[in-house]
């Protein structure tokens, strides 16, 4: 288990102290990976200095096709992984309160984008948050003192919620009211920041 293998780490590091095993360990996993970018490029290099009448043309021709499909596979695996990575580590971020719960981690849901703003509720009062946008919804979560932990406070979906102004209010602020069945609120974002956060 994680456990023992953690175990086996540590006792390697300590037989072995001139090697720092996990960066060692970690350069060795990620080898494979690296490789397959190289097989294309020696496999169309290959093919580029190969005449057409030659045998192995045909081969080449399959076998550098084929390396493709694996290097998009891999691709595709990879962003798969990243994206249930942060799924997890804002997951593991978030605090509730009593009898609230949500559960970020589905297989549909696909991380986007993450910004710091300021909350402005109904009476006008600011608090500084994390924003963070997903395929189908919007996570508002209050930023906390002395501590990397998120106090949850909305999370909408997209379906559900209507951008009602973008009003800029400086050069610097750009405000933007977001209504919905549930939630209205109302965010002020970084000018600068406004056209990525809202792309897509």
């Amino acid at each position: 288990n994680n456990l023992e293998f953690r175990k086996f780490l540590e006792k390697q590091a300590k037989l072995h102290s001139d090697v720092n095993t996990i960066d060692l360990l970690d350069s060795l996993l990620i080898t494979p990976i690296q490789r397959i970018p190289r097989y294309n490029l020696l496999l169309n290099d290959l093919l580029k200095n190969t005449d057409e009448s030659n045998e192995d043309h045909k081969n080449l021709q399959k076998a550098l096709m084929l390396m493709k499909e694996v290097a998009d596979a891999v691709n595709a695996s990879i962003k798969f992984a990243e994206n249930i990575h942060n799924l997890v580590r804002i997951q593991e971020l978030l605090v509730f309160k009593k009898d609230e719960k949500v559960d970020l981690v589905k297989p549909h849901r696909q991380f986007q984008r993450e910004l710091e703003m300021v909350l402005v509720n109904h009476k006008g009062s600011k608090k500084h948050v994390m924003v963070f946008l997903f395929n189908d919804s919007l996570l508002v979560a209050k930023k906390q003192r002395m501590s990397k932990d998120l106090l949850f406070k909305c999370h909408v979906q997209l379906d559900w919620l209507n951008l009602e102004d973008t009003d800029t209010i400086d050069g610097d602020s750009t405000k933007l009211s977001f209504q919905s069945t549930r939630e209205n609120f109302t965010l002020l974002i970084k000018t600068e920041d406004k056209a990525a956060f809202l792309s897509d």
